[in-house]
């Protein structure tokens, strides 16, 4: 991959967090975001969904299976779409056979037609 930079939308949001976990936390949401980038640049769509204040994520409770099952939910989301919808590559990348892939697409209320 070649990832030039971090475009303006993205840069303000990482700007305004408030980065709980310093620098390290900060270097790791920046490499995240470059695997997941599918341009030349690191949009929101890449940053994780709690630092991008995604109101889907706010929502759920502090229940760790709630929380767990939304981050899965959100991740194979983005790699799903970094992969342009194709599964196959998706549990590649995931590390995941295919079948485990959509298992957890079934348990997780995913319809898999809206990725491609």
């Amino acid at each position: 991959k070649n990832v030039r930079g971090i475009n303006s939308e993205a840069l303000k949001i990482l700007s305004q967090y408030q980065w709980p976990g310093n620098v390290r936390e900060l270097q790791n949401v920046i490499e995240r975001a470059m695997i997941l980038a599918t341009g030349e640049f690191i949009t929101p769509a890449e940053l994780p969904s709690q630092i991008a204040g995604s109101v889907e994520f706010q929502r759920y409770s502090d229940d760790l299976r709630i929380a767990s099952a939304a981050y899965e939910k959100e991740h194979i989301r983005r790699v799903l779409l970094a992969a342009g919808g194709n599964k196959e590559e998706c549990s590649r990348r995931l590390g995941i056979n295919p079948s485990t892939l959509y298992r957890k697409m079934a348990d997780l209320g995913m319809v898999s037609d809206s990725f491609s």
